[in-house]
């Protein structure tokens, strides 16, 4: 076995790129929720970018905890990347 550390034990600086990869609404909601809740412990904004088929029930399954997220549709901010990244940035 390797003593290397692989990319994903390597520590992170800056902006991370984070994707999620799920099996319906519910492990959907349950990585968000963690996600947000995690987000809004570190002091730090929240933005949700999802298929607008996912916003609304998304935004209700979360309750109080939407409102601390920007929620925004993947549909039309993925567009453009150019749209995206300011987003990101703030």
């Amino acid at each position: 076995m390797s003593s290397e550390l692989t990319t994903s034990q390597l520590p992170r600086e800056g902006l991370v790129h984070e994707s999620l990869l799920y099996r319906g609404r519910s492990e959907l909601e349950d990585a968000v929720r963690e996600f947000v809740k995690a987000g809004a412990a570190a002091g730090e904004p929240v933005l949700a970018a999802v298929p607008r088929a996912n916003l609304d029930w998304l935004t209700d399954a979360l309750r109080e905890d939407a409102a601390t997220v920007r929620f925004e549709d993947m549909n039309e901010i993925g567009r453009n990347p150019a749209c995206l990244l300011p987003m990101i940035e703030d």
